[in-house]
């Protein structure tokens, strides 16, 4: 199994996230179909058609998606998806054998890696220590769960193709602590080059998975670019995964290269025009070039892809800091083309958002401490400069209990 695509809404976020982190792990491709997002996605009926299987958490959707396609089930929980591709044939009995040993541990885990994963990677550097030595212990419990595993199995990390999923759970688990670890300056636990070995045993099978996985080692932690970008153009074969090309558009930006950056970044939204992070940083460099049309585009599209999940308090931080960016970014780009009052307009938006930190509830769905992430998600948002435009501009239109909102942020 290489390839999944999976039709979620922003309502139903427990389940997708929970489909999409335990087949991440897997190793297998993960393509995300949000039925609230209205963005032209040509992309999508070729990943639907090439999908090894199509998971759906909608119910309204489930029943059309059926008869266009075949392969598409309705997700109820992960052993029930598991025992589908079984019968399904979409698995055989020895992959299945390993999917479900790796949802066994991931079960018994599921929760807690799950935030570890939502304060690991999609997090910023932490402040509490508490927090970062629960996060490692949770890295920890889970990876030691899927060696003894592969010990009690008999299964080596290397020179064997059994328990492929679970051998690539174990480095994709050790990638991602050690980049935690370097995030927040914490003693890495993995050497990165065990990990590279992981993968070099592996990287035929799977897809490209344990060759992007090599290459993120090499990217991230490594820091051997040219490396990491060989090993990425190894993978662009695959026009399901738009992820190669956004982690060479990111390269490109790393050494300034805007043009290079631009056409990674179109190519990786030309596969997933849902992918708010690529709209964003594509903005970005049309921004530079003070492209300012292109730039509000794309800044839009960001907003679109993120306006639902707002409006159902399903934000993470990672997405409030790109929505609230998107926001800023667009007011700037109306300001400059002499667009007050449109300006104003996303200025007011952009307060909604902002208070609507108070209000979201997706981390409670975790059992965390949202005081914690609320007062995070605050730093991380610069203020300063919608209350600077907000009071400017409704006082232009004497607007002043609006610009007494502001004054207030």
């Amino acid at each position: 199994m290489k390839l999944i695509a999976l039709i979620y809404s922003s309502s139903n976020i427990i389940d997708s996230l929970n489909i999409k982190s335990f087949f991440e792990l897997a190793g297998v491709c993960i393509y995300m179909i949000n039925t609230d997002i209205k963005i032209d996605n040509s992309n999508k009926n070729r990943v639907l058609v090439l999908s090894d299987a199509i998971v759906c958490t909608v119910d309204r959707a489930y029943g059309a998606v059926c008869k266009l396609y075949d392969k598409c089930i309705l997700y109820s929980s992960l052993p029930d998806l598991l025992n589908q591709f079984l019968k399904d044939s979409i698995v055989n009995k020895s992959e299945y054998n390993d999917l479900m040993a790796l949802c066994d541990i991931y079960n018994g885990h599921e929760e807690q890696y799950v935030r570890t994963v939502l304060f690991g990677r999609d997090y910023f550097r932490h402040r509490s220590h508490t927090y970062m030595e629960e996060i490692y212990k949770d890295y920890i419990d889970i990876s030691t769960d899927i060696l003894d595993l592969l010990r009690n199995k008999n299964v080596p990390l290397w020179d064997s193709d059994g328990y492929l999923h679970c051998k690539y759970a174990v480095a994709d688990i050790f990638y991602e602590m050690n980049l935690f670890c370097k995030k927040n300056g914490i003693n890495y636990y993995m050497d990165n080059d065990s990990i590279i070995n992981i993968c070099s045993h592996n990287e035929e099978y799977l897809g490209n998975s344990f060759i992007m996985l090599k290459a993120r080692v090499y990217d991230n932690l490594i820091e051997k670019p040219e490396t990491a970008f060989q090993l990425y153009n190894e993978c662009c074969n695959d026009d399901c995964n738009s992820k190669v090309f956004l982690y060479k558009a990111e390269m490109m930006d790393k050494v300034n290269n805007t043009n290079r950056a631009k056409n990674y970044y179109n190519k990786s939204l030309s596969i997933d025009s849902q992918c708010y992070k690529a709209w964003s940083k594509l903005g970005c460099n049309y921004l530079k070039c003070k492209s300012y049309a292109n730039a509000y585009a794309c800044y839009y599209n960001v907003i679109l892809n993120l306006q639902n999940k707002m409006a159902a308090g399903n934000l993470t931080i990672v997405d409030y800091d790109y929505m609230y960016n998107a926001y800023i970014n667009m007011i700037q780009i109306d300001i400059i083309l002499n667009n007050h009052i449109r300006a104003l307009r996303l200025c007011k938006h952009a307060l909604e958002m902002y208070k609507s930190i108070e209000s979201n509830q997706f981390y409670s769905k975790y059992k965390v401490d949202y005081s914690y992430i609320r007062e995070d998600i605050t730093l991380i948002l610069n203020t300063v400069v919608l209350k600077k435009y907000g009071i400017e501009l409704s006082s232009r239109y004497g607007l002043f209990d609006l610009c007494k909102e502001f004054s207030e942020l």
